[in-house]
């Protein structure tokens, strides 16, 4: 995953030159996945943060899974699983679980964002 300072993105900034911080979803994060849900997560496709942006979960688009990452420290925190596809609807429902789990932890709602 490449994560991009928005500013070093705005036109004038020289975007060109712009150097992401790069999180290796392979490593740690696999880890948790396959120690929560006893299988590896396959193909990440949508990130989304809370409104304070201090928490993003990946959707994993052909596993299901979804995982919960501290946005500060890029750990992850958690990791489910649910029905694998591409469709809107399941996406939609990866995220309102996760919502729903980090409403439990008094978290904030989530925005949507897309990953490229």
């Amino acid at each position: 995953m490449y994560i991009y300072d928005g500013k070093d993105l705005e036109r004038g900034h020289g975007a060109a030159e712009a150097v992401p911080e790069t999180i290796d979803l392979s490593l740690e994060a696999a880890n948790v996945c396959v120690d929560k849900t006893g299988a590896n997560p396959v193909r990440p496709h949508m990130i989304a943060m809370n409104a304070s942006q201090s928490h993003a979960i990946v959707s994993f688009v052909a596993s299901g899974h979804v995982l919960i990452m501290d946005a500060r420290t890029r750990k992850p925190i958690d990791c489910i699983r649910t029905s694998a596809g591409a469709g809107g609807a399941r996406r939609f429902t990866s995220l309102s679980l996760a919502g729903r789990v980090l409403h439990r932890r008094r978290q904030p709602k989530w925005q949507t964002v897309r990953a490229y």
